[in-house]
């Protein structure tokens, strides 16, 4: 899972890099300036906790859905 998390951190990186600046976005000395302020990083890891339990908690009932064949006769 580190694998592909570290492979699309490097593509999102790259296609930032490439586009920085264009049609008004940040820059890429905008972007490197908010890369290393520490101010953001306890709230993205807050809300992607968040955000993966409450995905956990829809597999769990989907789960549950399906062991009862909830989805079988859906016209």
């Amino acid at each position: 899972m580190g694998a592909v998390i570290n492979t699309m951190a490097c593509m999102l990186t790259s296609s930032q890099l490439r586009s920085g600046g264009m049609d008004g976005s940040a820059t890429i000395d905008d972007l490197k300036d908010f890369g290393s302020r520490k101010n953001w990083q306890h709230n993205l890891l807050k809300s992607a906790r968040e955000y993966a339990e409450m995905t956990t908690r829809y597999y769990r009932d989907y789960l549950k859905d399906y062991k009862v064949k909830k989805f079988y006769n859906m016209s």
